[in-house]
Formats: structure tokens, C-alpha cells, sequence
């Protein structure tokens, strides 16, 4: 039995996600935007950094169809998904910004 059939990426993005899963949620680090809600990812920081997960995925997701969100929206959806306990959410962000080998 060898390891499942994982691309590099979606290698990277379970790595990153166990990695939280035994650090604790809350230790994302802060990045770009800062704390003010004066757009979807400024309003989904504040929502995360007050616990409400689930709320703040959400704005994520806004920030990321609406906004042209930014790679650390998507990092920020997948651990508002983790601490809303939604680990198969959390994992389908690998749906995310595709990186090219080229």
C-alpha cells in the first residue's frame, strides 16, 4: 500500500491543515489588510479574530468572488473552517489559486 495520489499542491494545503489542526486555530498570523471593515476581508479578519468562524468564512469567500480576493483569503477561509470544526470545507479550498510549474 503506498500514499495516496496527491498533487504537490493539495499535498501542501493537508500539510498546512494538520499542521494547524495540532498548533490550535488560533494561531493564523495576521497579514495584509489589517482590522478595519471597510471590505469583505477586512470584515471577515474581524469576525475571525472574535471567533465567529463560520461568519467569517463567509466574508472570505465575498472577498475572494467579488473583490478579487487574495491568496490570504483563501488561507484565512480554510482556517475559519477549521475553527468552525468543518474540516471537509477547510480541505476543498485546495480549489483555490492554482500555481503554474512553468
Amino acid at each position: 500500500m503506498g500514499m495516496p495520489n496527491f498533487s504537490k499542491y493539495t499535498f501542501s494545503l493537508f500539510l498546512a491543515i494538520s499542521v494547524a489542526i495540532s498548533l490550535g486555530h488560533q494561531t493564523m498570523p495576521v497579514v495584509a489588510a489589517g482590522p478595519t471593515a471597510n471590505n469583505s476581508y477586512g470584515q471577515g479578519v474581524l469576525l475571525y479574530r472574535a471567533g465567529r468562524y463560520r461568519e467569517a468564512a463567509a466574508y472570505f469567500w465575498q472577498s475572494i468572488t467579488k473583490e478579487d480576493g487574495q491568496a490570504s483569503s483563501w488561507l484565512y477561509m480554510a482556517h475559519s473552517y477549521l475553527g468552525a470544526r468543518d474540516v471537509p470545507n477547510a480541505i476543498k479550498t485546495d480549489g483555490g489559486p492554482q500555481i503554474s510549474d512553468q
